[in-house]
């Protein structure tokens, strides 16, 4: 699997640990069977689709019908200002190296975010497939090198949601880059698309635990556009956008789509939300 570009509305991402220790490629990972929560309930309290009887949309089969267990773990903004940028520089060139390095600047959460058995990054920001068109100083709109994908999947991220208010900062080739960026390092990804066939059919991510666990995820943001608006406009060029923009969308059209996911088999639905105050 040469990355997490989902390809068919049946299908699904898969997430594990590669046999030999090492992380495999594409979206195969590590992940381990003694997670900390029991994931049995929804948050109001009903039963969740693991535990539904009878066979229902969603179901899973487990090896011992016991519960299954699985830890999720998710960030907030991934955003690389140019001091963070100029940071990354200053670190690769320090190993006699070109390009830019951000690995150690997750050091001090690696062991959080690599912990669980599915963790998914807020990439707020566009990422450059060849480094150009860059952040610059005293800007807000972005544009991160490629090197930030592979740092964020060493640090453990298995997906991130593309899902902001500076998803168009570099038109519609950004967003088609970043996703390509991040196909490449083996990261799943939800918000965005390159197109309608892919705006209409999520990831589900197979999270390898004992039994199996299906999680899909959907991602929406309140604008695409930097500076917050409009909110429920896309480019005529970019029409399938639109689906990624909950102002543009009701309540219901949302849980519809969650349950689109759970028709597809997703046991669990994360949804990741851009929204909220400026600072606030």
């Amino acid at each position: 699997m040469g990355g997490c570009r989902h390809r068919d509305a049946n299908a699904s991402v898969p997430l594990g640990r590669a046999g030999d220790g090492h992380r495999a490629r594409g979206c195969s990972l590590r992940r381990r069977g003694d997670a900390e929560r029991t994931a049995t309930t929804t948050p109001d309290g009903r039963p969740s689709p693991s535990a539904a009887p009878d066979g229902q949309a969603g179901d899973a089969p487990t090896t011992s019908g016991a519960p299954r267990h699985f830890t999720i773990a998710a960030s907030g903004d991934i955003l690389l200002h140019s001091s963070v940028i100029a940071d990354g520089k200053t670190t690769a060139a320090a190993k006699g190296a070109k390009g830019y390095e951000f690995g150690p600047m997750f050091d001090d959460v690696r062991s959080l975010i690599s912990g669980a058995d599915l963790a998914i990054c807020h990439m707020e920001t566009p990422i450059s497939a060849d480094d150009t068109q860059l952040t610059v100083p005293k800007t807000l709109s972005f544009n991160a090198p490629h090197e930030i994908a592979p740092a964020l999947k060493d640090a453990g991220f298995d997906a991130c949601d593309t899902a902001s208010n500076h998803t168009f900062d570099r038109t519609l080739t950004g967003v088609d880059q970043t996703l390509d960026v991040l196909d490449a390092a083996g990261l799943g990804h939800s918000g965005s698309a390159r197109n309608q066939a892919d705006a209409d059919n999520p990831p589900i991510y197979d999270v390898n635990v004992p039994g199996g666990v299906k999680v899909g995820h959907l991602a929406y943001s309140y604008t695409i556009y930097n500076n917050g608006g409009p909110n429920t406009q896309v480019p005529k060029e970019a029409p399938w956008l639109k689906s990624m923009l909950w102002p543009a969308l009701s309540a219901a059209d949302m849980i519809a789509a969650a349950h689109k996911l759970k028709e597809r088999g997703a046991n669990f639905v994360v949804v990741s939300i851009h929204w909220g105050d400026e600072y606030v």
